[in-house]
């Protein structure tokens, strides 16, 4: 196979466009505006991919530390030790804003919160 026949089967990475001829032999993009582009994008990518990975992690914490107190049988526990103990009170699945208290989520594990404890934990079906 020619060097020309190898390089007519290249396309840019982010348009798809035929790389022209005559190009170095490792050229993965049409121009620089293709370049630029497709850096951009997985510049972004990677910002979402890391913040995803953060909300993760906060919340498998909290559940971590949660089921532990479930387990323990604890049903009330202040908010400053919860907080020392590593839980992020501003991660959740979900909520429900009800009188006279709000419930929150935690995957399968449901308690109320206030500003100074976290109280009636227990485990969903």
């Amino acid at each position: 196979m020619s060097e020309k026949e190898e390089h007519e089967g290249k396309n840019c990475l982010e348009c798809g466009n035929p790389i022209p001829y005559g190009s170095r032999k490792d050229k993965v993009f049409c121009s620089d505006h293709c370049k630029n582009k497709y850096h951009y994008h997985s510049i972004a990518n990677m910002k979402f991919r890391n913040k995803r990975l953060k909300i993760l992690n906060a919340l498998s914490r909290n559940y971590e530390i949660l089921a532990a107190l479930v387990d323990g049988k604890v049903k009330s526990i202040s908010m400053n030790e919860l907080i020392l103990s590593g839980f992020n009170p501003n991660y959740m699945t979900s909520s429900c804003n009800s009188r006279p208290h709000n419930e929150y989520w935690c995957f399968d594990i449901r308690y109320c919160m206030t500003k100074r404890k976290v109280f009636n934990l227990c485990r969903t079906e």
